[in-house]
């Protein structure tokens, strides 16, 4: 972990959409892992990115843009959906419908060198756009 943004909510698009998470960076690939119990209900595309931390010795990629993907985890106790997006889509460790345990790990951060991660309340199978 390096850092996290502040730029929840922030204006994107050129002001027609606005962020809706927050994003976790790293300096070299991070594992990311399980903030909750629940199920993996979704994994999709998300984004293709480039210049990030995703090369097996640590280097910084730079290149041609890459695909990264989002793993969607439902915890029914909290009535919570997880999103961890941007994700490196060659290592992502699960399934839908496993069943994942707090700290277990899903995958590592994709190519941007970051994590997207967004929280939703109920379930939810994709993440959702936020206009202003």
């Amino acid at each position: 972990l390096d850092f996290i943004s502040r730029n929840w909510g922030s204006r994107r698009s050129g002001g027609s959409r606005c962020h809706a998470g927050i994003d976790i960076y790293t300096q070299e690939p991070g594992t990311v892992v399980a903030i909750e119990d629940g199920e993996v209900i979704n994994l999709f595309g998300f984004l293709s990115c480039k210049d990030g931390w995703a090369m097996p010795n640590g280097t910084r990629f730079v290149g041609p843009k890459q695909p990264t993907k989002a793993v969607m985890i439902y915890n029914a106790e909290r009535d919570k959906t997880y999103n961890y997006g941007e994700m490196d889509h060659d290592h992502i460790r699960v399934n839908v419908g496993d069943q994942v345990k707090k700290g277990q790990v899903l995958g590592r951060a994709g190519y941007c060198g970051m994590l997207h991660f967004e929280q939703y309340s109920g379930r939810q199978s994709y993440n959702r756009r936020w206009y202003p």
